[in-house]
Order: structure tokens, then C-alpha cells, then sequence
């Protein structure tokens, strides 16, 4: 089992022999913050303050890193990428925070980058074709998997503060105060 722990020290991640309880490793972040883990061909990606950690799960000893330089906007602004958190989908690794980045696990090269003019409140959805990502502002945006294009954007009637969800057709997210709504995967349309 690994884990992410932060408690009175710094950020860790943990593994633990599920057969008797025993930790197996840990790896301390000091003055960095953890955004995701997943694991990925045997691989562990753990996401952190401004680069990826590429690990072996079973020793925890680090065989990779991709650094994640800032984001070059359409306006040709410079922002951070200090993303918010991650996820696989496939052989792709999407990092999500004042911009959205796609990298290639099999390669650990960046296949595209955008700005996404608000900062992203809630963990990332996708399905098959779109990313999808809500803002505290209430905002529902689907990104292309391909390129990074936004496909729509839709507002819903309070913030989103948790992570959307996809399935048959349709992206549903719960806003601030509770409600439920569902959008339509292909149009942002409220269903």
C-alpha cells in the first residue's frame, strides 16, 4: 500500500507491507507539498511542488523526475506551474493547476501545455475523449485529452469544490451548497 502522510513533519510518501502493517519505505518532501500518487506500470508517480518523482515501488528510491518549467500563456505571460494535482489516464499524466500540462509516461516528455485562465478547485475527471476540471468561481471546463483545446465551459449556480464526475454521456459535479447537476459530456449543456 502507498500513501501520502503529513502530520507534524514534512509531506511523505509511504509504503507498507499490507501483510503485517510494517512500513517498507518512506520518502520525505521537505518544504514541498504532495498533489497526487498513482501508480503506473509498476511505477510510482508522485506529483509534488513544481516537478513529477518518478519511483520504484519497491524500494523507494527515485528513478525519475520531470521538472515542470512555467506555463508560456497565449499572452505571452509566464505563469507557475505549481498544478493543484494529477492523473493518469493511460500512458498520459495530466498536471492541473494555472494551467493544464500532458505528459508521456512511456517518455516523460511534454506533449502540450495551456492556460486555463482560472485556477482549478477540484481534482481532475476525464473519460475517453475530455479532461474535465471546476473552479471555486463555479466554472465547469472541458478540455481536448489531444491537444489541450477547450472544448466548452459552463457555469454552475455555486462554487465547485469537488471533483467532477463522468460517465455515460454526462459530467456531473456537486456544487458548494449541494446540488447535483449533470452536464452534458459533448456540449456542457445542462441536462
Amino acid at each position: 500500500v502507498y500513501y501520502t502522510a503529513k502530520g507534524d513533519r514534512a509531506p511523505a510518501v509511504r509504503a507498507l507491507n499490507i501483510e503485517n502493517g510494517e512500513s517498507v519505505w518512506e520518502i520525505v518532501f521537505n518544504d514541498k507539498s504532495i498533489t497526487g500518487i498513482s501508480l503506473y506500470d509498476s511505477t510510482l508517480v508522485v506529483g509534488n511542488s513544481g516537478s513529477i518523482e518518478v519511483i520504484n515501488p519497491k524500494n523507494g528510491e527515485s528513478e525519475d523526475r520531470i521538472d515542470l518549467p512555467p506555463i508560456q500563456t497565449s499572452r505571452n505571460a509566464t505563469i507557475d506551474n505549481g498544478f493543484r494535482n494529477l492523473t493518469l489516464t493511460g500512458d498520459e499524466l495530466y498536471t492541473v493547476g494555472e494551467g493544464i500540462a500532458s505528459y508521456d509516461l512511456s517518455s516523460l516528455e511534454k506533449q502540450w501545455a495551456v492556460d486555463i485562465n482560472r485556477e482549478a478547485k477540484t481534482l481532475i475527471e476525464t473519460d475517453e475523449r475530455a479532461l474535465y476540471v471546476g473552479t471555486g468561481e463555479g466554472y465547469l471546463t472541458a478540455y481536448s485529452l489531444t491537444d489541450g483545446t477547450k472544448l466548452w465551459e459552463t457555469q454552475a449556480e455555486h462554487n465547485i469544490d469537488s471533483r467532477p464526475a463522468a460517465a455515460n454521456g454526462l459530467v456531473w459535479v456537486v456544487d458548494s451548497v449541494g446540488n447535483l447537476t449533470g452536464f452534458d459530456s459533448t456540449t456542457g449543456e445542462n441536462v
